[in-house]
Formats: structure tokens, C-alpha cells, sequence
């Protein structure tokens, strides 16, 4: 923030300490010298205002420094630990809470010497048990009955406490994964929000367990609880099949003249845990390979660009590698192939190709997910006027265009989840509108849904 002053109340001005203003610098926490003593410092906000946002606020300044220790080797060795460090809000200090724009945010530092606290295992917010891949913390969450719903306050609050304690763990996972920091680097807020939170919803079945350590009355139908909870790292999918799940596993082919190139990207592909398909006929999507051995000084260079499409052409995405990583005699043997290889085996390669295979899923997010086509074969519901208002009024549906072929109408539309919830949503609007006409939807392929 430019200014050295923030308005934390009416009439009310504060000076903000030196590092207060270095917190702010930059998307993530940083070092900064304290005294004779290194520290980190970093920021955390929350929409909206009160005392939930100023929690939310405060976790997150907890959660983005814990990750930016645990991505940081040599402070691991110091501590004599892989990844065992303790980072207790009681030796943070704090700044007050302020406000930025529509957010509530506040600052913190902590000395480096005071994260670690290898004796008393008591008093660490969490502890990372590596032998069984489990992530482990402390975490308290409030909730409020809901009669109408037959839910408890316990169980809301226990729900807020378990979603609390997966959005620590993806922070850490997120924080030490080199390709989603790269994507996230030129992402506003908003979207890096949106991911962090698709990433959480999506993650929530990796607690292994929990223990309830204290359950306290808040308030009329109030409850707080504090959870231990064990979260099982090896469950937590990476972000881009959170991704390509919230869209509904769109299936994906890949095309390539030259068969080493498809198979090295299929390799890759696969271990993001998409959905991939040899049947080019059933895929939603279309990844296009194009390979070719360029000259250069004599040398032999590997010019290779992906195209991340749909089957209708749209184009979600790109990715092209560095030719002049590797360069070898024009004469070698199985020179394509090795290149490709190399390519594709390189850390900096693959890491560009997944977060630009991350960028093309969030892309195809922002269009209103994958295209299908419906087809509409009873020759009432084919000739309706009324269908296109009844399929618009499903939530998360978005038609593209109508054609008649044969007799039939033919619907290609965007939808932001999986051929089955598309369907039991048309089943529900289409049985409702059209009660004598009615037969349920069946999936004929990857994309194609008919009536």
C-alpha cells in the first residue's frame, strides 16, 4: 500500500510499523531482517466485515506463512525436521485489522527462531506425519442450527471446523506446488479464490478422521467445537482434476502425427489424472500435437506446440516448448524422439505444460464448461417452442445454438457439471413442462445426451 497510514477507525489514525508495510509488498509472505534476527511477514484478507471476516482474515495470514515455511527447504533444515514446524498465532505478532477496498485484512511477523518448537509437540497447530502421508491440525469452527434442515449447531460447526482444516492442508499443498504457483502469479483474487475454494469442496472426502477436543455453547443455537483432524494427503487430487471434476471429466484425446510425441504427452496427461480416451469419436476435447525437428547452427532443435481444443474447434489454451533447451547433431540416431523426450522429461517443460493445461480447464470454466449436444427425438418435445425456456431455466446451463436434423431437435449447449447431473436437471424441468412426453436422458457417448 502506498500510504504509511491506515483509517482503522472514525477519527482514528495509526501509524503502521515498518514491516507492516513490507507485509503488503507482493502476493505471499516474504523475509524480512528483523533486528539481528531474520523474520517472516505476510498478509491475510477476507471479504466482508465483523469478526468472521477478521477469523477468515487471520487464517489466512496463518495459512500463507506456514506454506511459505514448509516450501522452503533450508528453514526445514535449520529445524532439523522435513516438514515439522510450528507456526502459533500466539508468537505472531499482529497488526491491528484494517480495511482494503470490500476486504478485511491483517498483517503479521514472526521471528524465525520462534517457528520452531521441536520439544513441545503439544503446542503445534499441526504436525505433518510423513510415514503414513497424513497432515494433522488443530482447528475450531462455529455453527448455527438449522430446524428446518434437521441440522444441528454441532454439525455445522464441526462442517465449518473440517473445512477450516482442509483449506490449511491445500494451502500447504498449493504453497509447494511449483506449477500452480507459476499460473497463479498473473491471476487477480478473485479467480486464485475461486480455485482455492473449488480446490477445498473438492478435497473435503481426504479427512481420514478427527477427535473433538472441546464443544462449548456460543449463543442461542450456537455451537463451537475444536477438532484435531487427520487429513490423508495421498487422497487430496491435484487442482487440475478439481478442476476437470467441477466440469464434469470432460474426456480427452489426444492427436499427434508422430506417434513418440502422443504417448509422451499422454504420459503426462495421465499423471494429472484426467480423463483420457483412444476413441476420438467419444472425446469432448481434442489436444493437438505438433512436432517438428527444426536447424539451427547446424544442430537439430525440437519445435513442439500443444492446442488445447474442444471437438467444435474452440481453443481453450496453448502450450509451446523452449527449442533451445536442447540442441544435437542432425545426424543423430532417433534424433525426434530423443528431443521429445527431453522435452517433455525437462522439470521446467513439464511444470509449463500443467499449468498451462490448468489454465485451458479454468478457461473452459469461464465459457460455462464443456459443450454437449441433446438430442430430442419425440416428435412433441422435437417441436416445442417452449424447450429452449425450459432447458435455460436449469442452473448452470447455457444453450449455444438449435438445429433440426431429421425430424429431431438438436440442442448444442454448455454445462458446468457431469453428464449425469446435466441429465436428472433436464429430467426434472422436462418432466415438469412436458408430463405425457416424458422419457429419461441417456448418455450415447462422451458428449452426446438423447431423449
Amino acid at each position: 500500500m502506498s500510504s504509511a497510514l491506515i483509517l482503522l477507525a472514525p477519527f482514528l489514525v495509526v501509524a503502521k510499523p515498518s514491516w507492516q508495510e513490507t507485509a503488503m509488498l507482493g502476493n505471499g509472505p516474504s523475509y524480512l531482517n528483523a533486528g539481528d534476527q531474520k523474520a517472516i511477514v505476510g498478509y491475510g484478507c477476507s471479504n466482508g466485515r465483523g469478526n468472521s471476516a477478521k477469523a477468515r482474515a487471520l487464517e489466512k495470514l496463518k495459512s500463507k506463512v506456514t506454506g511459505f515455511v514448509l516450501s522452503d527447504e533450508s528453514l526445514l533444515d535449520r529445524a532439523g525436521m522435513s516438514s515439522q514446524v510450528s507456526v502459533n498465532v500466539d508468537e505472531m505478532t499482529l497488526s491491528d485489522y484494517f480495511l482494503r477496498g470490500n476486504e478485511t485484512c491483517v498483517s503479521g511477523m514472526i521471528q524465525v527462531d520462534l517457528l520452531f518448537d521441536a520439544e513441545d509437540g503439544d503446542s503445534q497447530d499441526f504436525v505433518w506425519d510423513q510415514d503414513n502421508e497424513s497432515f494433522i491440525v488443530t482447528v475450531t469452527g462455529e455453527g448455527e442450527a438449522q430446524p428446518e434442515k434437521g441440522v444441528s449447531a454441532r454439525a455445522n460447526a464441526e462442517k465449518d471446523a473440517l473445512q477450516r482444516a482442509m483449506r490449511i492442508a491445500i494451502g500447504e499443498a498449493l504453497a509447494s506446488d511449483e506449477a500452480m504457483q507459476g499460473y497463479l502469479s498473473g491471476k487477480s483474487d478473485s479467480v486464485k479464490e475461486w480455485l482455492f475454494e473449488q480446490f477445498i469442496s473438492a478435497n473435503l472426502s481426504g479427512v481420514n478422521q478427527w477427535v473433538t477436543l472441546s464443544r462449548n455453547s456460543v449463543g442461542v443455537n450456537k455451537e463451537e467445537v475444536t477438532l484435531q483432524v487427520e487429513i490423508a494427503l495421498r487422497d487430496i487430487d491435484s487442482i487440475e482434476e478439481s478442476i476437470a471434476a467441477y466440469i464434469g471429466y470432460p474426456s480427452i484425446f489426444v492427436s499427434s502425427k508422430g506417434e513418440s510425441a502422443k504417448l509422451e504427452l499422454v504420459k503426462q496427461l495421465s499423471s494429472m489424472d484426467l480423463r483420457l480416451t483412444d476413441n476420438r469419436a467419444e472425446a469432448s476435447l481434442i489436444y493437438e500435437v505438433d512436432s517438428r525437428v527444426v536447424s539451427f547452427e547446424g544442430l537439430g532443435q525440437l519445435d513442439l506446440n500443444v492446442t488445447f481444443k474442444d471437438r467444435w474447434g474452440n481453443v481453450y489454451g496453448h502450450w509451446r516448448n523452449t527449442p533451445s533447451l536442447i540442441s544435437l547433431p542432425l545426424e543423430s540416431d532417433d534424433l525426434t524422439l530423443k528431443l521429445i523426450k527431453v522435452h517433455f522429461g525437462s522439470h521446467t517443460g513439464s511444470v509449463k505444460l500443467r499449468a498451462s493445461v490448468i489454465d485451458s480447464l479454468f478457461q473452459m470454466v469461464n465459457v460455462g464448461g464443456p459443450i454437449r449436444e441433446v438430442f430430442f427425438n419425440s416428435s412433441e418435445l422435437s417441436k416445442s417452442e417452449l424447450l429452449p425456456t425450459v432447458l435455460t431455466e436449469i442452473d448452470d446451463l447455457k444453450i449455444i445454438d438449435q438445429r433440426q436434423d431429421k425430424g429431431r431437435s438438436v440442442f448444442r449447449l454448455r454445462f458446468l457439471g457431469s453428464n449425469k447431473a446435466l441429465i436428472h436437471s433436464m429430467n426434472v424441468a422436462i418432466e415438469g413442462a412436458y408430463p405425457e412426453d416424458f422419457v429419461a436422458g441417456r448418455v450415447s457417448d462422451g458428449y452426446r445426451i438423447s431423449y
